[in-house]
């Protein structure tokens, strides 16, 4: 990104993170979003997942986990995601169809319900404190 802002990326950025099914409001949002990044935030957040060590120790994760990825994500493939829940023991893992990366942007309604679902069962399975 050196002598590039975040508006000079954001069309190429949109439409790599956006599965081929997105609408141009989608993709208008998600520009939009992206020319507002604050350069110097962005390059930190770039910088920090780059010496990320991707062989976590996923089987000590002990709190409910969630893992919902994009059915046409370049970045993160659900084959990876599903490889991962697997190694976390309360997990659930959803392919969500019609998506890319940002499954919360083109898949908003069905991104909120699993989310909302997910905190319910969470929250009713939580043992109830005594008095």
């Amino acid at each position: 990104m050196e002598g590039k802002e975040p508006r000079d990326i954001a069309d190429a950025a949109a439409r790599a993170l956006l599965s081929p099914m997105a609408t141009d409001d989608h993709y208008t949002q998600l520009v939009q979003s992206i020319e507002m990044l604050h350069k110097e935030s962005y390059i930190k957040t770039l910088e920090s997942s780059i010496p990320y060590d991707r062989q976590l120790a996923l089987e000590s994760i002990k709190v409910p986990s969630l893992f919902l990825f994009g059915q046409h994500d370049p970045l993160c493939p659900p084959k990876f995601g599903r490889s991962m829940a697997d190694r976390v023991r309360r997990s659930r893992f959803f392919e969500i169809a019609n998506a890319g990366h940002l499954v919360n942007i083109e898949q908003p309604e069905v991104f909120n319900q699993i989310v909302l679902d997910f905190l319910f069962h969470v929250e009713k399975s939580k043992p109830q404190a005594q008095n």
